[in-house]
C-alpha cells in the first residue's frame, strides 16, 4: 500500500504524508483498502501554502459522520508530531483534505 508515495517530490512532505498512511493504517486496520494522494501533491506542482488530498477507500460499513471522527482522530495525533512541527515552521499547510469511499 506505501507504493507511490516515493514519488511525493518534498521529503518533508513525504514523510507527513508516511505519518497520515501510518496512522490511517493503525485506525481502520484491515478495512483500508486503499490510500490515495491526489491533487498538486500528487502532481509535483504543489507550493508550502497547498493542502494535502487524500482518498480513503474503506471496506467497512460506517457512516460518513464515523468515518470522518476515526480519520480526525488521526490527523489530530499526526498535527501534534515533530514532522507537523517542522512543516509549520517551514511556512508549509498542515492541512490534508480527504474524500472517503466505504463499500
Amino acid at each position: 500500500m506505501k507504493r507511490g508515495l516515493e514519488n511525493i517530490r518534498d521529503p518533508l512532505r513525504r514523510k507527513y504524508i508516511s505519518l497520515v498512511l501510518r496512522g490511517t493504517e493503525e485506525e481502520f486496520g484491515d478495512s483500508l483498502i486503499s490510500f490515495a494522494v491526489y491533487g498538486s501533491v500528487a502532481r509535483g506542482d504543489e507550493e508550502r501554502g497547498s493542502d494535502t488530498d487524500v482518498l480513503l477507500v474503506l471496506d467497512v460499513k460506517l457512516g460518513y459522520g464515523e468515518r470522518c471522527r476515526r480519520l480526525g482522530r488521526v490527523l489530530s495525533r499526526v498535527y501534534k508530531s515533530e514532522v507537523a512541527r517542522e512543516l509549520a515552521e517551514e511556512g508549509y499547510n498542515l492541512f490534508v483534505e480527504s474524500s472517503t469511499l466505504s463499500t
